[in-house]
């Protein structure tokens, strides 16, 4: 990974975490913490670090294990990111990490994803197997071994007549714990503001505790999900779950948070709301995961982990052929799990004799053939305008309707805006460093396209930025020396 990518990824990320100054706590702080992280589901949540180039490892974002191999988070957790310089803790209270961790090895992010909106959510791919030793929250209803109660994934449920329908949400938000530098101080009432990171007095741990919230859900539309759960920037990529009995699907999976208030209406924060075409998504990432690590032969009479895999995985392929049903994942290879192996090993070509051995598994844990995010490793020019433009996009994204809802806030609103164009500039003076050096590697279209990507961010925040004026004069100059 060259140095130029390491930057832009360090910024963005960076920015990611600051910019989620919207993130709501509604009336008292109601977040708890989760002082058993190794409980069901708690061991299935994990926090997200990454190694900022300069400032090395930092919780950043929450997520969800779904799959042996893959974890649910938010989009604009990893949008613009290198994923091979993340890492995936789950169960993670502090320093200690009970189930070990993985780097990630790829990423997949929503079709037309943009931040805040029904398409902000993606998947890690891991390289170790972490869910076959710590368990995954299934889709369809299943019980990992030990949890009496279960998990599944569905559309939100319709509220009993007369009755309201509580969420839970859990993750690592980034002002916690108390006592370690982990506030800005200068926080107004009921905004959650963290401090940076590498600022003095940052506790590494910030970030790196679980807090749990329930609260009443307000509302159900637009592909989001609306609710009172106080969260925090890291709170990205954290499930929103019911709490159902195990007859009526368990724990059951409804969301990805992704947001605080959108200043429209009630005040609430906000997750993308699992629809069928999001549950469909997923499917089909959990279908295409990557292996991580040797598979045990299975056959009819096996149980345990290695089964649940086995029919999450099978299920992925099951969902895409029209009218088939899904087995229950609850690891027990029975006669309707040899029947799904057989008929799948008959699609593939291989011997239908119903035994998971090397080939079957291989064919399973096949690589996704759809294209992913992975580190770009070239250092041409069009490479590195692709980068910056995929940075720019995602930050003015976030930050425009920051600086819009800060607009309309009377109370704290120059505070926010002003932090807003901060975030602006840092990023525009980054940029403008790393490019004035080599302007002369790039044509003239790649310029255009460059300037024209760099004034989004400069739109977004509503200001002229000195760094901005120097790339802009810098690159009128190169171009007329053409």
């Amino acid at each position: 990974e060259n140095e130029w990518e390491a930057g832009l990824a360090a910024a963005s990320t960076e920015l990611e975490l600051e910019a989620g100054i919207e993130r709501e706590i509604i009336g008292p702080d109601t977040r708890v913490a989760v002082t058993d992280a190794a409980a069901f589901p708690h061991r299935f949540i994990c926090n997200l670090e990454y190694d900022f180039p300069g400032l090395g490892r930092w919780p950043m974002c929450s997520g969800t294990l779904i799959g042996p191999t893959t974890v649910l988070t938010a989009g604009h957790c990893i949008a613009s990111l290198v994923p091979a310089r993340m890492r995936v803790v789950p169960g993670r209270f502090g320093s200690r990490e009970p189930f070990a961790s993985s780097p990630v090895v790829a990423a997949q992010i929503a079709p037309g994803f943009a931040a805040t909106t029904p398409t902000d959510y993606a998947v890690l791919h891991l390289r170790d197997p972490l869910g076959s030793r710590v368990g995954f929250w299934t889709g369809r209803y299943g019980r990992n071994p030990g949890d009496p109660i279960g998990t599944s994934m569905a559309p939100v449920p319709a509220a009993p007549a007369g009755k309201r329908i509580f969420v839970h949400v859990s993750g690592y938000p980034a002002d916690k714990p108390n006592g370690s530098g982990c506030t800005n101080p200068a926080q107004p009432r009921r905004r959650c503001f963290h401090s940076l990171l590498g600022s003095a007095g940052r506790s590494r741990l910030c970030g790196a505790f679980p807090f749990s919230a329930q609260d009443r859900l307000v509302a159900a539309s637009g592909g989001m999900l609306h609710y009172l759960d106080d969260t925090c920037p890291g709170h990205s990529g954290s499930p929103v779950w019911v709490e159902n009995p195990p007859d009526s699907g368990g724990r059951v999976l409804v969301g990805v948070h992704v947001a605080g208030d959108d200043g429209a209406g009630t005040i609430a924060n906000r997750a993308v709301q699992f629809t069928p075409a999001v549950l469909a998504q997923i499917r089909l990432w959990l279908a295409a995961a990557p292996g991580g690590g040797a598979r045990p032969m299975l056959r009819r009479g096996s149980q345990g982990p290695p089964v649940v895999e086995l029919q999450a995985r099978l299920n992925g392929w099951i969902a895409a052929r029209p009218g088939a049903v899904t087995l229950a994942v609850d690891g027990l290879f029975g006669p309707r799990t040899d029947a799904g192996v057989r008929a799948f090993q008959r699609s593939r070509g291989l011997l239908p004799d119903g035994i998971v051995g090397p080939k079957t598994w291989g064919t399973l844990l096949a690589p996704p053939a759809a294209p992913i995010f992975e580190a770009a490793h070239e250092s041409a020019g069009n490479t590195i305008v692709q980068n910056i433009c995929l940075s720019a996009g995602g930050l003015a994204a976030r930050l425009r309707p920051q600086m819009e809802q800060a607009r309309r806030n009377p109370q704290h609103g120059r505070f926010m805006a002003d932090r807003i164009r901060k975030l602006g500039t840092t990023w525009m003076n980054r940029v403008s460093n790393q490019l004035l050096p080599q302007l002369d590697r790039f044509s003239g279209p790649e310029l255009d396209r460059l300037i024209g990507c760099v004034a989004r961010v400069e739109h977004a925040i509503g200001t002229e930025t000195a760094p901005f004026r120097r790339l802009k004069s810098a690159a009128w100059q190169r171009l007329a020396r053409s």
